[in-house]
């Protein structure tokens, strides 16, 4: 409806005839445009005018949009079902919704800073007063973060499963129990660490009876001699477990060795000087070297006890994690392994359908952004620059979750999480939670003049149990939808027990006038059939209908409209 009134928007082009078919008319409907390039146009579609027009609108439509501008289409308010009342309600949510075509980061930071929120590159704004579950933008200072002791206890549990403390409870027997009869979780080991472990105790072995005399002995067959290594769990002195492993191999050469010339316990003490210096190996009685935990046993090049004690100077390796977890960053793009990822969580995490589940959903939704990528400029900027992003969690190479954030120049906005259910055990989304904010913490710490030091959680809904766990971040802040200020959660908890929907912050309202609209809006930038124009520009009746477009925005955001062309299609 808008297209069709708009398009007549020059004043000398209001006594236009539909047809728009001459040489003279379209040049007038697209000024920019050369009239031998018209001219081409109407000589190879003779009896296609909307075809021409539509070239026409194309090419003056990029040559309107300048990169690095924010462009944004305007809808209107949109009422739909409300997913977190614990029953169907009357109200149901809505929303007043814009499509960005291209958002700079700095634009977008201050949208956020007046209740706004993007999925894809749609972009909305709650309507709390119409809607039955209020939404509160809420946020954490990472720089006063207190994690809260359950916190504590999951990022706790990540770090013991890293170090193969600890697997999933549903998928492992081998439970013994301590002295307590409390349960007591062993520890875990793959084949090829096993093999490593192996490889490397049978050359420690060989120097060992070389220098024993005893190379006779390396003839017994590998099947016949194995180390058998086996974890322990030691108290330490301060309380806690310490992680090590056992190896009864130097055991295993007693029934070969003549008794008068070999002692297990001498050999393990004579292994220690030539197994790597990481291990921290000790000898026991009668003849078990245990030595510490550790990811990779057999780092190439490996330094011997024997070597370092000698006068090597080289740092000794320090201690990895049994399991290898990384996490890398990439510009939200696509790929089979995420979009696998996202259907096996959605469908048994949230109960959705797989045909509902497509490549071109998942897409819209959490690949494409409007947000225009700015990469780092200075030492002040985030190494990554701003922009979206995918944080990419890894265990042993396994994609095991994703993370969609933006980096915007005062936050980092948590946009959605995804994650494999089969480790639904370790709390992920509090992992990532923490994650994330330990990422803007690290930049926040390394520069302290810096105003990137906010995590946005998106918004908060205070009677709803499943967006209630957002306020354990604390001291979490909200943002008033009335005054758009920042007030902290604990202080006006007991308002929202009272009312869902009220005034936050006590500070004054700043009111724009009918005139004040008036003025923003007359001076915007308008795109109009690819042309861009204002306001004045318009005919009376194009006018009135823009204005009702426009006013609705200009009312929420303010003068802040000014940083924006807007596009009417």
């Amino acid at each position: 409806m808008l297209s069709s009134v708009l398009c007549a928007h020059s004043s000398s082009s209001e006594g236009m005839n539909n047809s728009c078919a001459t040489l003279e008319t379209l040049h007038l409907q697209f000024p920019g445009t050369e009239y031998s390039q018209i001219q081409l146009l109407l000589d190879t579609y003779p009896d296609d005018i909307p075809k021409i027009t539509h070239i026409l609108e194309q090419q003056t439509r990029k040559q309107s949009i300048t990169p690095g501008e924010s462009v944004i289409q305007l809808f209107e308010e949109f009422a739909s079902e409300c997913h977190y009342c614990p029953e169907p309600s009357p109200k149901g949510r809505v929303t007043y919704e814009i499509n960005a075509e291209k958002l700079t980061v700095a634009d977008y930071q201050q949208l956020i800073d007046k209740g706004w929120r993007r999925n894809g590159s749609w972009v909305y704004h709650p309507s709390n007063d119409k809607s039955c579950c209020p939404h509160y933008t809420i946020r954490l200072d990472v720089n006063k973060f207190q994690a809260s002791k359950s916190q504590k206890r999951c990022s706790k549990r990540w770090k013991r499963f890293l170090a193969g403390e600890i697997g999933d409870p549903q998928n492992r027997m081998d439970i013994e129990l301590d002295d307590d009869g409390k349960p007591m979780r062993q520890l875990l080991l793959k084949e090829s660490q096993k093999r490593e472990i192996e490889k490397v105790l049978f050359e420690a072995a060989k120097l060992a009876l070389e220098s024993f005399s005893m190379e006779h002995l390396l003839a017994v067959k590998h099947s016949r001699i194995r180390p058998q290594v086996s974890p322990i769990l030691h108290k330490k002195k301060r309380g806690g477990l310490r992680k090590r492993l056992t190896t009864n191999f130097c055991l295993q050469f007693t029934p070969h060795a003549p008794s008068d010339q070999y002692s297990p316990l001498s050999l393990a003490e004579k292994m220690l000087e030539f197994l790597p210096y990481h291990w921290d190996a000790r000898a026991a009685g009668p003849g078990f070297i245990n030595f510490k935990f550790s990811r990779s046993f057999a780092a190439e090049p490996s330094v011997s006890q024997k070597e370092q004690e000698e006068g090597n100077t080289k740092d000794s390796e320090s201690e990895y994690d049994f399991h290898h977890f990384e996490l890398t960053m990439d510009q939200g793009n696509f790929s089979n392994e995420k979009f696998q990822l996202y259907k096996k969580y959605q469908m048994e995490v949230h109960n959705d359908n797989e045909s509902d589940l497509t490549i071109p959903s998942f897409q819209g939704a959490l690949c494409t952004s409007p947000l225009i990528h700015e990469p780092a400029k200075s030492r002040d900027d985030p190494e990554c620059g701003y922009g979206s992003f995918h944080q990419n969690y890894r265990v042993d190479g396994e994609l095991i979750a994703v993370g969609v954030i933006d980096v915007l120049p005062n936050c980092v906005s948590s946009v959605y999480f995804f994650y494999n259910p089969s480790y639904s055990w370790l709390s992920p989304g509090v992992i990532s939670a923490l994650q994330e904010i330990q990422w803007v913490k690290n930049f926040a710490l390394s520069h302290s003049n810096s105003k990137l030091h906010y995590y946005y959680m998106g918004y908060y809904i205070h009677d709803c149990p499943k967006m209630k766990y957002k306020k354990s971040y604390q001291p979490s802040d909200l943002l008033c939808p009335i005054t758009h200020k920042w007030v902290s959660l604990g202080k006006v908890e007991r308002s929202l027990d009272a009312q869902k929907y009220c005034r936050l912050s006590n500070e004054k309202q700043v009111e724009i006038t009918k005139q004040q609209i008036l003025n923003i809006a007359h001076s915007l930038k308008l795109i109009i059939c690819g042309s861009t124009v204002t306001l004045r520009d318009l005919t009376t009746e194009s006018q009135r209908v823009v204005l009702v477009v426009l006013e609705k925005f200009i009312l929420i955001v303010g003068s802040l409209a000014c940083n924006f062309r807007f596009l009417f299609k």
